[in-house]
Formats: structure tokens, C-alpha cells, sequence
């Protein structure tokens, strides 16, 4: 480097510092909460299943879901200013010529902005701000059974916004054990 390159950085650096170029992550913690959700889009991994055993027994305890509330204002993701809801459903098996068994409710998790505030994601995607939930579903015997997820939110003046159900396939108990 050149002792004329060497000067020319040593002059631009504090410029872009002090103009907070180089620190382009919001502060998420200060952001203003949105009122105005009108949807909620959720995203799960090809593997969402978690294990939560610090013994390091690899059965899942939970799951990962990336949650998007969408904004009216900005049609993209935002932090809610309400509750985001998440209950798990088993569905037991119907037999044959009677109606089907009523989903049992296995796992219910309710989460105020302030609870929230833990999983909210700092880096601003394409589609917005995102929550990235992990969720234990603790003790609760999901283990090779056909489930489906909601995720709502609640907002403050009431209204309740759902999304469609997820349904997924807990993975059966790892056969090692």
C-alpha cells in the first residue's frame, strides 16, 4: 500500500464510522411495535425438529419456525404489537365409520411482545423482521405422531390473525435407545 493509499483510508474510515455505514443492524430491542398486523406467514426448515436433552438423548422436544408478521403499512414483517400464539394439535386416529377424533391440544405457547423479545431476529430480510421461535414442547409425548401447528396473533384491539395450519410428522423414537 502506498503511503498516499495509506493516508486516503486514514481519512475516509472516521467519515464512514461516524456516518454509521458500517453499523446497518437496527437496534430491534427500540423498534416501534406494529398495531397494524394483518398476516402471519410462518417458515419452517426441511428439519425443524430440536432436541432439548442436555443429556444428548437426539429424540425432538420441539421445533425452529421462522414467524413474519405482516405490517398493513409495509406489506412486510414486523415486530406486533400483541400476542403471537402457537398451539400444537395431535389428531388421533378415527376408526372406520365414525367421525374423526377432535384434535387434542397438546402444547400451548403465548408469547407478549416482551416475551418475544428474545426471539426477534436482528438482521431485516427481503420479506422483513421475523421472529425465529424455538419451542420445547417439554414433556408432552409427540413422538411419531401426526401433528399440525397454528401460529395466530392477537393484536391489542383484539383481533385475532391466523394462519394456516402446518401439519407435520414428528419424527418415531430414535431406535438407538
Amino acid at each position: 500500500m502506498t503511503r498516499v493509499t495509506g493516508l486516503m483510508l486514514a481519512m475516509i474510515v472516521p467519515i464512514v464510522c461516524g456516518t454509521g455505514c458500517l453499523d446497518a443492524q437496527p437496534n430491534v430491542a427500540r423498534m416501534k411495535l406494529d398495531a397494524d398486523i394483518v398476516q402471519v406467514k410462518k417458515f419452517y426448515s426441511a428439519a425443524p425438529w430440536l432436541s432439548f436433552d442436555e443429556a444428548g438423548d437426539p429424540n425432538p422436544e420441539g421445533f425452529k419456525v421462522a414467524v413474519y408478521l405482516i405490517s398493513a403499512q409495509t406489506g412486510k414483517g414486523a415486530f406486533g404489537d400483541g400476542d403471537i400464539e402457537v398451539v400444537i394439535y395431535s389428531h388421533p386416529k378415527s376408526e372406520i365409520g365414525k367421525p374423526p377424533a377432535k384434535p387434542v391440544v397438546e402444547k400451548k405457547w403465548v408469547f407478549s411482545p416482551e416475551d418475544a423479545m428474545p426471539y426477534r431476529v436482528k438482521i431485516e430480510a427481503v420479506m422483513g423482521f421475523s421472529y425465529g421461535l424455538r419451542l420445547s414442547w417439554g414433556d408432552v409425548d409427540l413422538l411419531g405422531k401426526t401433528v399440525s401447528v397454528n401460529i395466530n396473533f392477537r393484536r391489542r384491539d383484539g383481533r385475532l390473525i391466523q394462519s394456516s395450519p402446518k401439519w407435520l410428522r414428528v419424527p418415531p423414537r430414535f431406535a438407538g435407545y
